[in-house]
């Protein structure tokens, strides 16, 4: 199979939006291999959605899917050099199922289809409004491509609904002493990704990055993904269209599972009755899931005061928006505590005049948590 890049053919033409990243879940569940690859499918499949435009959609294509890290990898303390090529050791793994053979409500899986080890890198080819996935075995090691599903009809064009795929994310094994795929081992399989780097120079490379993943600095890293398309035409004698990019990198994805960048939700409730603006109170908040370790200020989860109007459901956290809210005294960061499942702190007394103003404009206040190393 030949290919060639979907590039511009004239610099100067005005260029298309032929395909691009419509939806994409940012919230997803990591695994272990040995979670997919068992008799039972556990899900966590990647969800979003990429739109083809029409015309794109009139010759066969090809996207590459790959992991990469989040661009807080290049803020690290890695080499910059290294840092620019957002290696990440996560893999792919595809569950394959027959979606016409249903049995006891689910689809009947054909795991003998699926891939022997995970993937760091998952090929597609669209052709005909069909999804094709190119698979590698020993008794084929060109590879040959599966049926995989569909494109579905949209405006203008056509989207690839990524839940159709049943793409899991796999986190390699940390420890050095048991068997199985380990993050050694998956840094290895990008080394194709890099040619023009000498082999001398990439051990050294791959090295540096294992070391960066193990260490406490970078094992969050491993809960934090970007997804990297690669668009590529498969016959390079036909004539290409202009496109905007060949190659789209998506929003960060996050481990719902991870204690330092996962899901955290804080139950209960205060009561108005023992709540008061001028004198200090404790206060114990809980959580469904476990919180970070505390020994790492930087990963600590923290409270804080938000707004809501009343009859809306948007939560005010800036002056932007509501310029009262700079005044609103928040929790003292230094002598709040966090242990597994549940925060205490105490609330600062607020001023008289703000606490009028906010009943005024029917203005309530909540209780947030969020992590200091998160954005607003």
């Amino acid at each position: 199979m030949r290919e060639t890049n979907l590039t511009c053919l004239d610099m100067y033409s005005e260029l298309k939006d032929l395909w691009r990243i419509v939806t994409l879940d940012t919230a997803s569940l990591f695994r272990h291999l040995t979670e997919v690859n068992g008799k039972e499918a556990r899900g966590g499949y990647l969800e979003g959605s990429l739109w083809f435009s029409k015309e794109l959609c009139s010759l066969p294509f090809v996207i590459k899917m790959t992991l990469i890290s989040s661009d807080n990898l290049r803020n690290s303390n890695l080499d910059p050099f290294i840092g620019q090529m957002r290696i990440h050791p996560n893999l792919l793994y595809i569950t394959r199922f027959d979606m016409g053979c249903m049995k006891a409500g689910k689809p009947k899986r054909l795991r003998e289809m699926e891939p022997k080890n995970p993937l760091w890198r998952i090929e597609l080819k669209v052709s005909d409004g069909r999804v094709e996935w190119l698979t590698e075995s020993m008794a084929q090691p060109a590879g040959y491509y599966q049926d995989i599903c569909s494109l579905k009809p949209a405006e203008d064009g056509f989207i690839l609904d990524l839940k159709d795929l049943h793409i899991t994310v796999i986190t390699p094994l940390q420890r050095t002493n048991v068997n199985g795929i380990k993050i050694r081992d998956s840094i290895r399989f990008r080394r194709n990704m890099f040619p023009e780097i000498e082999e001398d120079r990439w051990e050294k490379i791959a090295k540096e990055i294992e070391r960066f993943y193990t260490k406490a600095d970078g094992k969050p890293e491993l809960d934090r993904i970007c997804l990297r398309f690669d668009l590529h035409a498969m016959d390079e004698d036909r004539e290409l269209p202009a496109i905007q990019s060949q190659t789209k990198i998506s929003e960060q994805i996050i481990n719902t599972k991870s204690k330092h960048l996962g899901a955290f939700d804080l139950t209960g409730e205060i009561s108005k009755q023992k709540t008061c603006t001028r004198v200090p109170r404790k206060v114990h908040i809980f959580s469904k899931f476990q919180l970070p370790n505390t020994s790492s200020p930087e990963q600590e989860i923290q409270p804080r005061f938000v707004l809501k109007k009343s009859g809306t459901s948007e939560y005010i956290c800036d002056s932007r928006t509501y310029p009262l809210y700079s005044q609103l005294n928040q929790p003292d960061v230094s002598q709040t505590k966090v242990e597994k499942f549940w925060i205490s702190f105490t609330t600062p007394t607020q001023s008289d005049d703000v606490i009028r103003q906010l009943r005024e404009d029917m203005i309530d206040i909540y209780i947030e948590g969020y992590r200091l190393k998160d954005k607003d």
